[in-house]
């Protein structure tokens, strides 16, 4: 009896990891200024800009980083979309990272989206 019961916990168990590809979403990030959609991903230094992310975790914020500045934590909406106004006031190249947490109950956080935002003068 024990056995069976070990058997059906443990194919209950494999059956709850395997999730078809076709179920994964795909976050992307885009970046606008003026209202306008930067498909180069470029925008002009001391000028507001918006992240917009679409395809996250519905039930966790996103953390959202970009090189050298502190990571912000930003809420995703019912439909797994966030958005975020920043500026950035030197030119370069910036890497922007956006993590969400693995599980419901914390713990390490995955990388959800990695791109880069070119900053012009």
């Amino acid at each position: 009896m024990r056995k069976t019961m070990l058997a059906v916990l443990a194919v209950c168990v494999v059956a709850l990891w395997a999730v078809p590809a076709s179920a994964a979403k795909t976050s992307v990030v885009t970046v606008w200024q003026y209202a306008v959609l930067s498909t180069s991903g470029a925008v002009q230094a001391g000028n507001y800009f918006t992240l917009q992310g679409t395809g996250f975790r519905t039930w966790s914020p996103a953390k959202v980083c970009l090189t050298g500045q502190p990571c912000v934590k930003s809420e995703v909406n019912s439909d797994g979309s966030f958005s975020q106004v920043d500026r950035l006031d030197y030119p370069g190249t910036y890497l922007i990272h956006v993590y969400q947490l693995k599980s419901r109950n914390g713990g390490d956080s995955d990388l959800m989206f990695s791109g880069e935002l070119t900053v012009i003068q």
